[in-house]
C-alpha cells in the first residue's frame, strides 16, 4: 500500500479496508456482515469499541445512501476554535483574505511597519486553522499558508489576517466536501497553477494543485515555491511538478485499494508554455536552468501515468489556491470543488 495505516483484504464480493489514525480506526466494505466478523476477529487481540462511522479524527461523516452521497465536514472543530479565539460572535466574512492585501514580513505590503504580537497565541491559531485545512477546507489553504510564513515573528497585521480566517469560518462552519455528485466517480483529476512572483518579500511564486476524485478534492496544497522562477512558464512548470508528485502517490493508493486507474490521470493546467515545455524537451535553451527535479513531470506524461491538458483560466479549479479572490470568483470555485454546507 502506499500508505502505511491504510490495509486491505480480498474478499469475493470486494474489499475490506482498514485506515488507521493513532488509536482510531476507519473499516469499510460492501458486506457489513463480513465487517462484524472482522471486528470480532480484531476483538481478541485488541480492546475494541465499535460503532457507526459517523465521525472520526473529528471529522463528521454523513451519508444519503439513496443518492449515493457522502458529506465530510468538522462543524464542532471550527466553533471550537472560534469560541478558543474570541470569534464566536464576530461578523462573517465573504472570503477567507483581502484580495486587496499583500502580507509582508512587516505587515502590509504599502503600509507602515506592524507591531509585533504575541507569537505563542499566534502559532496556536495557525496550528489550529491548519488542521481544518488538511482534513476539510481546500477553500481556506492558500490564507492559512500565506499566515503560516509569519510564524516565526508574527505581527498585528498578520494577526488581524488570521482573523479573517476566523471571521470567514463563523459564516461557513457547515461547509464540507461533498462526494458522488458526479458522472465520472472513478477517474482520478488534477488541475495546477501558480501565482508569479506573488510573495512580496522574496519574489517566489505560489503553487496551488488540487487532485478530484468521486465529484469532490481528495488532495491539495499550496505553498510558496522553494526557488525563484524567471517567467509565469517556468512558475506553472514548477506547479505542474509538484502535483505531478501527488498524482503518482493517489494513484498508487487508489490501486491498493482496488481503484486502479487504467488511463493517465489528466493534469490541467491553464499555461500554454508550460504545457509545451512538458511536451517538448526540445526547449533547452530556454529549460536549462531549471532544476532538473522539476522534469518529473515530463517523465510521468512520458510513462504514461499523467496526460497534461489546457484548461481555460476561469475553469482552473486550482485558481483560488495560489491567490486571494474577489467574494463571486472566489465563492464560485468554491461550489466547483464542491465545498458547500451539507446537501445530504
Amino acid at each position: 500500500m502506499a500508505d502505511p495505516c491504510v490495509y486491505r483484504r480480498s474478499e469475493e464480493d470486494g474489499i475490506v479496508i482498514l485506515a488507521i489514525w493513532v488509536d482510531d480506526g476507519l473499516l469499510c466494505g460492501p458486506d457489513k456482515t463480513k465487517l462484524l466478523e472482522l471486528i470480532s476477529q480484531l476483538s481478541t487481540h485488541l480492546d475494541i469499541t465499535a460503532r457507526d462511522a459517523d465521525f472520526f479524527i473529528g471529522l463528521k461523516i454523513d451519508r444519503d445512501r439513496t443518492r449515493r452521497v457522502i458529506h465530510l465536514s468538522q462543524e464542532q472543530y471550527t466553533n471550537r476554535i472560534l469560541r478558543r479565539f474570541e470569534m464566536l460572535e464576530c461578523n462573517p466574512k465573504m472570503q477567507p483574505a483581502d484580495p486587496y492585501v499583500r502580507l509582508t514580513i512587516n505587515g502590509i505590503e504599502g503600509g507602515p511597519n506592524s507591531p509585533t504580537m504575541d507569537d505563542s497565541i499566534y502559532r496556536e491559531a495557525v496550528g489550529s486553522l491548519m488542521f481544518l485545512m488538511v482534513c476539510t477546507r481546500p477553500d481556506i489553504a492558500f490564507s492559512v499558508g500565506q499566515v503560516a510564513q509569519f510564524s516565526h515573528n508574527p505581527k498585528q497585521a498578520h494577526w488581524t489576517a488570521v482573523q479573517r480566517v476566523l471571521a470567514y469560518l463563523k459564516g461557513t462552519s457547515k461547509c464540507g466536501i461533498t462526494y458522488g455528485e458526479t458522472s465520472h466517480p472513478h477517474v482520478l483529476t488534477a488541475f495546477s497553477d501558480s501565482d508569479y512572483a506573488g510573495d512580496s518579500d522574496t519574489r517566489r511564486s505560489t503553487t496551488g494543485y488540487l487532485l478530484t476524485y468521486n465529484g469532490g478534492p481528495v488532495a491539495w496544497g499550496s505553498r510558496r515555491q522553494s526557488c525563484v522562477s524567471l517567467s509565469t512558464t517556468e512558475a506553472e512548470y514548477i506547479a505542474m511538478c509538484e502535483a505531478a508528485k501527488d498524482i503518482v502517490w493517489t494513484r498508487r493508493l487508489l490501486s491498493g485499494i482496488g481503484c486502479d486507474q487504467k488511463q493517465p490521470t489528466e493534469l490541467f493546467c491553464d499555461n500554454q508554455g508550460a504545457l509545451k515545455l512538458v511536451s517538448n524537451p526540445e526547449f533547452h535553451r530556454r529549460t536549462k536552468h531549471i532544476d532538473v527535479r522539476y522534469h518529473y513531470v515530463r517523465e510521468q506524461q512520458m510513462d504514461g501515468s499523467i496526460v497534461v491538458s489546457h484548461v481555460g483560466t476561469k475553469e482552473q479549479l486550482a485558481d483560488l489556491l495560489t491567490k486571494a479572490l474577489a467574494g463571486p470568483a472566489f465563492q464560485d470555485l468554491r461550489r466547483k470543488i464542491s465545498v458547500h454546507p451539507i446537501l445530504v
